[in-house]
């Protein structure tokens, strides 16, 4: 059975009353998850102190290692459930717009379309180009005759 330090116990406990009834992304399908973080918290920690060492006590560091990793898989969250009950290429739609924003200078639309080939069939992966076109997400520049796809500037 695990136990913690005196540091580890106050710090938790200082950190609970400050923070445990504070969603960081107030979005109701996020409720769950935020009722049961203290507890992902413990046991995140527990799993960060058993990578180390063998000795069953947590320390302040361990509860920092674990507060900082839920803080990492938080901020995508609510990108996860963008998908569910809607159009089923979100996710593909945000890694190509992401990816054409990430090119400094643009990219041809066949590299674009062979780097995406896994994503979908040659005809809705077309499709997906396009809609980002359409919205404006990602920019088509023609230079002297040669197209390329970029990222909206922000």
């Amino acid at each position: 059975e695990f136990t913690m330090t005196k540091e580890a116990e106050v710090f938790i406990d200082d950190w609970y009353h400050k923070f445990a009834d504070k969603p960081t992304i107030p979005d109701p399908r996020l409720i769950g998850y935020h009722e049961r973080k203290p507890a992902y918290v413990f046991k995140l920690a527990m799993l960060c102190h058993l990578a180390y060492s063998d000795e069953l006590v947590i320390s302040k560091l361990d509860f920092d290692q674990a507060i900082a990793i839920l803080g990492q898989v938080e901020s995508k969250m609510l990108q996860t459930f963008q998908a569910i009950g809607k159009n089923p290429h979100t996710l593909d739609i945000d890694s190509i717009r992401e990816f054409v924003e990430a090119q400094d200078k643009g990219i041809d639309p066949s590299v674009l379309r062979k780097h995406f080939q896994h994503v979908a069939t040659p005809k809705m992966l077309e499709e997906l180009i396009t809609f980002l076109v359409v919205t404006g997400d990602v920019i088509e520049v023609n230079r002297n005759g040669v197209i390329t796809l970029e990222g909206r500037k922000k």
